[in-house]
Order: C-alpha cells, then sequence, then structure tokens
C-alpha cells in the first residue's frame, strides 16, 4: 500500500504539472517583438511551453530561444533578436491554428530563422484523463482505459505528421527561404522508477514515456528530411546527461515537486545544440 500511495503521489504531481501548464502564459505575454536595427536579424520561435521557458525565473532571458539569440550575437557579424511566440499547453494542432493570426504570419515573414519546438504535448497531455482514473480507480480496473490511451497516443503521434503538412506550407507560405529547425522531443520521466499496475502486469513510466517519444521522434526526423529542415537532437542530448535537466527530477522522498519541464541547464544545452548547427545561410541572408 505504501508503495501504491507513493506512486499515486508522483502521478498527482505529473498531473498538476500537465494542467498548470497548459493553462498558464500566452503567446502574446511570452513573445519578444524587438525593433532590429537594419544589421540585425530575427529567430522566430515556434512552439509550447518549452519553447516559452514554462518554469524559469525569467523566461525571457533564460529560455533556449533567447539564449541562442545571445550566442548567434556573440559569434557572428549581426545582433539577433528573440521573437517567440511559445505557448503553454499547445500541441501541433493549435499550432496549425494559431498560424493563421496576422501576428504569427508578420513574424514569420520578418524570420531570418525558424525553430520549431511542437509535438511533445501530443503525447504527453494523453496521460492526464489515464492518470485522472488510475488515481481514481487503480490499475486493476484500467485494462480497457489502459488500451483506449494507447490508441490515444498513437493518434496524437499520426496526428502530428498531418498537422505539420500545414504548419510547413503556413512557414513557407510567410517565409519560404529561412533555415528551419525542428527540435526532437525528450523523454521527461527518464529518472523515474515508478510503474503502473495495470491487469497485474507493471508498466515502467520512463518505459511507457519512452516508447511514446521515439514513435513522435521518428515522424519529426520524417518530417525534417522530407522537407530540406535541421534538426536538433533535444532527446538525444538530454539522455547523455547523468540525470535530466528538467525542473523537477524524480525523488521517491519529495515525489511532488516532479516539473517535466528543462531547467536552467536544460535550455542551455538546447541553446548549445541549436548554436553547433550550420546556421551561417540565416546570417547570410
Amino acid at each position: 500500500m505504501k508503495l501504491k500511495r507513493m506512486i499515486a503521489i508522483l502521478l498527482a504531481g505529473m498531473l498538476a504539472a500537465a494542467l498548470f501548464s497548459a493553462c498558464s502564459g500566452t503567446a502574446e505575454e511570452t513573445g519578444t517583438d524587438t525593433d532590429l536595427p537594419k544589421t540585425g536579424c530575427t529567430c522566430v520561435t515556434l512552439g509550447d511551453s518549452i519553447a516559452a521557458g514554462f518554469g524559469l525565473e525569467r523566461p525571457a532571458d533564460g529560455r533556449f530561444s533567447a539564449l541562442l539569440c545571445e550566442d548567434l550575437s556573440q559569434s557572428g557579424q549581426k545582433t539577433w533578436a528573440d521573437r517567440n511566440f511559445g505557448m503553454s499547453g499547445d500541441d501541433t494542432s493549435d499550432l496549425l491554428r494559431r498560424l493563421g493570426n496576422e501576428g504569427f504570419a508578420k513574424g514569420l515573414t520578418d524570420a531570418d530563422l525558424v525553430v520549431v519546438c511542437i509535438g511533445a504535448n501530443n503525447i504527453l497531455q494523453v496521460y492526464t484523463p489515464f492518470l485522472v482514473r488510475y488515481l481514481t480507480l487503480g490499475g486493476d480496473e484500467l485494462v480497457s482505459d489502459f488500451q483506449q490511451f494507447n490508441a490515444d497516443a498513437q493518434a496524437g503521434i499520426d496526428r502530428y505528421t498531418e498537422d505539420m503538412t500545414g504548419i510547413v506550407s503556413a512557414i513557407r507560405k510567410a517565409n519560404p527561404d529561412a533555415p528551419v529547425v525542428l527540435l526532437t522531443v525528450y523523454n521527461p520521466y527518464a529518472d523515474s522508477d515508478a510503474s503502473l499496475r495495470i491487469g497485474g502486469v507493471n508498466w515502467k513510466v520512463a518505459t511507457l514515456a519512452d516508447s511514446l517519444v521515439r514513435r513522435l521522434n521518428e515522424r519529426i526526423l520524417q518530417c525534417a528530411e522530407k522537407n530540406g529542415f535541421l534538426v536538433a537532437d533535444v532527446y538525444a542530448a538530454f539522455a547523455s546527461q547523468k540525470t535530466a535537466p528538467v525542473n523537477g527530477t524524480y525523488d521517491a522522498s519529495n515525489p511532488l515537486l516532479f516539473d517535466p519541464h528543462p531547467n536552467k541547464e536544460g535550455h542551455e544545452l538546447i541553446a548549445a545544440i541549436l548554436t553547433e548547427l550550420p546556421l551561417q545561410a540565416a546570417e547570410d541572408d
């Protein structure tokens, strides 16, 4: 019973983090619209709460897009401005809808570089209704729910491919030439040793999440290859760390601290990956 309660508390923390990030901030609040000198460049970032810098003390300064612009400004001949349209809670369908907004279109038209960080919520937010039922009923009652959860997660992965067709079209309609970078999705639960017991079978949270994330990343890589986009492999970079650089790493003694969003070091790592990409063409245009 103690173990089951510990897992329930862990899952409640995960659920709270997911719900909170889905309800906080707007693209207008997190966006940065800086007037540029004629010699300046603009990096436009599209995405979700990761792109927005959710959980950071000073998102406008500490999120990966701001750090990238700082690095590019210091290493190149031009000043880079961070125009960030990250929106907490967004999945690919939300981003596709927002791309019809005039402000988004204008931002893309002026972009010298476009960074897209989207897709995590296509699968991770599927956890929410399932975890609510798990905490309410217990795993032995949820065999059919677990099957539905897997089906819904796969549907989210399939929807990524469908939505990205429209997203790519909107980006290229507004800006045919700017380099575009897609970020892969990291496993936010990589350090969790919790398990879900469903129908007499133990499912490790980390393994279950990793399976979904890997399948989603396959679609991200396919999209990048099809459209000639660059890829920043955040999944591999986070997996190479001793502990995942997220705001709250799972700790059995204090599971409610768990928050799957990148911490300061996580955003620095993402910015470093982006800086290593061949982005010279963006500055030369």
